[in-house]
């Protein structure tokens, strides 16, 4: 699982500069549906680095990850996806990954 941003200068700046992974999490959030398994897996990486869902800016809760990947490349939020599946959207640049 990676942190997914738009491409935009504030995350590539973030990028350049001293990255602190709280400072991602000021941004507003896309989160999975509450039923679904990666929602449970994405709380819990969360908690461990004592980061909570309930102070993120949650301004969507989607439970398709292709619609997650599509709004985050479009400057609507960011989100914590499986790399696998936005490898196509990384390699194109189209958005930026940040390691949990």
């Amino acid at each position: 699982m990676v942190i997914i941003t738009p491409n935009n200068t504030y995350f590539n700046n973030l990028i350049k500069n001293d990255f602190n992974i709280k400072k991602i999490f000021n941004y507003p959030f896309i989160i999975h549906k509450e039923n679904n398994d990666n929602k449970k897996f994405i709380d819990l990486l969360l908690q461990n680095i004592n980061i909570y869902t309930k102070n993120l800016n949650i301004i969507a809760t989607i439970n398709n990850e292709d619609t997650i990947l599509r709004l985050v490349k479009a400057n609507l939020g960011i989100s914590i996806i499986s790399e696998k599946l936005a490898n196509n959207y990384i390699k194109s640049k189209s958005i930026l990954k940040f390691d949990i």
